[in-house]
C-alpha cells in the first residue's frame, strides 16, 4: 500500500472511502479520519475488504413512505443503473 500503482487505486480507495463513510465522526474529513485510524488499521481494512453488501431486492419500508414512492424511486434508479437503495442513499448523503 506504500507505493500504489494506478490500476490498484480502486481496490485500495473503495474500502477506505466506505470505511470513512460508515465510521467517521460527525464532520470528520477523510484526512482526519485516516490520521486518527493510522496506517496499520487502514492497511488491515484494505486487506480484509470483501466489498459492499448488496441491498436486498425488496421494499425498505423504513425508508419509503409507501409502495408508489418506492416504485417511482426504483424506476428512476434503473434509468441510472442503480438500485433504489443506492439512489436513496446518494440523495440522502448529498
Amino acid at each position: 500500500m506504500n507505493k500504489l500503482k494506478i490500476h490498484d487505486l480502486e481496490k485500495v480507495l473503495e474500502p477506505l472511502f466506505n470505511n470513512w463513510r460508515c465510521k467517521c465522526q460527525h464532520g470528520e474529513s477523510f484526512n482526519d479520519f485516516t490520521t486518527r485510524l493510522g496506517f496499520d488499521k487502514l492497511k488491515e481494512t484494505v486487506e480484509k475488504w470483501e466489498g459492499t453488501a448488496k441491498a436486498p431486492a425488496r421494499f425498505n419500508l423504513k425508508l419509503f413512505a409507501d409502495k408508489d414512492t418506492y416504485e417511482a424511486m426504483d424506476e428512476l434508479a434503473k434509468l441510472q443503473n442503480k438500485t433504489a437503495y443506492q439512489l436513496a442513499m446518494e440523495v440522502i448523503c448529498n
